[in-house]
């Protein structure tokens, strides 16, 4: 309060920190790719144990329209399908220039992964990432507030009185 009875506002700025969510790319390990005729067989290993959901493989071919099924393991002796004809493709051509090629999968936790899909031409894979969600925890300033207010219709105001569990500027 001033001398005059007026109030002086002090402005502040009050930064919290939240939950920030990011994804972060993981290279899949290729161990093999072979084929029987034209289905073409690709094995890849998780560095990490960690639940996965999507897989994008990279391919050097830039003309394809393949289905592809997505299996798991943990010993690559017993495989269990995860996804079936899940469509990557990609055109080239003096008109456009377009690729898709995630593979959504769920969440899944195997050691390792096998992509198959039929193709008349072998093809040229560069590379299998994945992204793995982190998540970095914040504070939190949710608290409990007891509010009271009074109206002071003489000299026309409202006092909103709070009491905190804690002091808080």
């Amino acid at each position: 309060l001033t001398q005059k009875n007026d109030t002086v506002e002090a402005p502040y700025l009050l930064s919290v920190s939240k939950e920030v969510r990011t994804s972060e790319s993981v290279a899949l390990q290729i161990l093999n790719k072979s084929n029987i005729g034209n289905r073409y067989f690709i094995t890849v290993r998780i560095p990490s144990k960690k639940t996965i959901s999507q897989m994008v493989p990279s391919f050097s071919d830039r003309n394809f329209d393949w289905l592809v099924k997505v299996e798991g393991s943990n010993n690559q002796n017993d495989w269990y399908e995860i996804v079936r004809n899940q469509r990557i493709v990609s055109i080239e051509n003096s008109q456009t220039n377009y690729s898709y090629t995630n593979l959504n999968i769920g969440s899944n936790q195997y050691e390792y992964y096998r992509l198959s899909f039929n193709s008349t031409e072998r093809p040229n894979l560069t590379s299998v990432n994945t992204f793995l969600e982190k998540e970095v925890k914040g504070n939190s300033t949710v608290r409990e507030v007891r509010l009271e207010n009074k109206v002071d219709k003489k000299n026309k105001a409202t006092i909103l009185y709070m009491e905190l569990p804690s002091a808080v500027p």
